[in-house]
């Protein structure tokens, strides 16, 4: 399949599923969205699936459109490393001050675990996924070594550009924001 064909299926994919939440209406509005992503992250924290919506209302005006919600998906699905690391890092950064705490790093970080042991189940729950004490604290290890490692002006926080760098080295940086419904056959 050619790079082209495999966008325009991502492309037609996000566009059928827009119009059956919305009803095929021009706009979704955060509710719908809330609503219809609540099994794809079942167990995520709504404050971090506000930050989702939040990440991909590009113009802010309180609802999505379809180029919007195509963009949701394409990033994950046929987006570069690079695009992704951004969508990330602006769904993370829940304060909006294109810096991320260490607070928002092991919520990240704790999603993404989730995610992963989600994925690794036969048959995995319909509500959260849990971790196990041992899980959580090897994650908040994890996070903290981050940090040690790409805080390089050593403020206890990692800026969009120390984020970007250390992005290519984490075990995160195939962090999907999607289930691979959405992902062409190869």
């Amino acid at each position: 399949m050619f790079p082209l064909d495999r966008d325009l299926k991502v492309y037609n994919a996000a566009a059928a599923e827009f119009d059956q939440i919305t009803g095929k209406k021009k706009k979704m509005t955060k509710d719908q969205f809330m609503k219809s992503q609540a099994s794809r992250f079942a167990g995520m924290d709504a404050h971090l699936l506000g930050a989702i919506w939040n990440a991909f209302d590009a113009d802010g005006n309180g609802v999505m459109d379809v180029n919007e919600y195509r963009l949701y998906h394409a990033i994950n699905a046929v987006g570069s490393c690079n695009q992704r690391a951004m969508a990330l890092f602006a769904v993370t950064d829940t304060s909006n001050d294109r810096v991320l705490q260490e607070s928002e790093i092991v919520s990240m970080m704790l999603l993404a675990r989730k995610f992963k042991k989600r994925a690794e189940m036969d048959a995995p729950p319909t509500g959260p996924v849990d971790l196990t004490e041992d899980e959580v604290l090897q994650v908040s290890k994890e996070a903290d070594a981050f940090v040690e490692l790409h805080d390089k002006d050593k403020n206890k926080s990692v800026e969009i550009e120390e984020f970007m760098k250390g992005w290519q080295d984490q075990a995160f940086a195939d962090f999907n924001f999607f289930d691979n419904k959405f992902l062409p056959d190869h």
